[in-house]
């Protein structure tokens, strides 16, 4: 099978595959994100969100990201914590 060859590692490939299993439980995993700031913290100047007008912003994460695996049957702490690393966000 080359399609798990190191080569293709980070890109998008295409394949015909067969689903063997699947999870009897579904997941939800937010593509767009409603972000609150008051952009009023130490590392605003580093987090993309602080150039964008308003203290409510939406945005979305992208399809390739991988911390969206990350949030996959995970507490909401820890997609608290892939959002912010998807989207680059410091801590605040």
């Amino acid at each position: 099978m080359e399609s798990v060859d190191a080569l293709y590692t980070g890109q998008r490939i295409r394949l015909k595959a067969t689903i063997c299993a699947m999870d009897t439980t579904p997941y939800v995993i937010p593509k767009k994100v409603k972000v609150d700031c008051d952009k009023n913290q130490s590392g605003c100047a580093l987090c993309p969100i602080f150039p964008m007008q308003g203290d409510t912003i939406e945005v979305s994460v992208p399809d390739e990201n991988p911390a969206l695996l990350d949030m996959i049957s995970s507490t909401k702490a820890i997609q608290q914590d892939s959002l912010r690393e998807a989207l680059s966000i410091p801590p605040c």
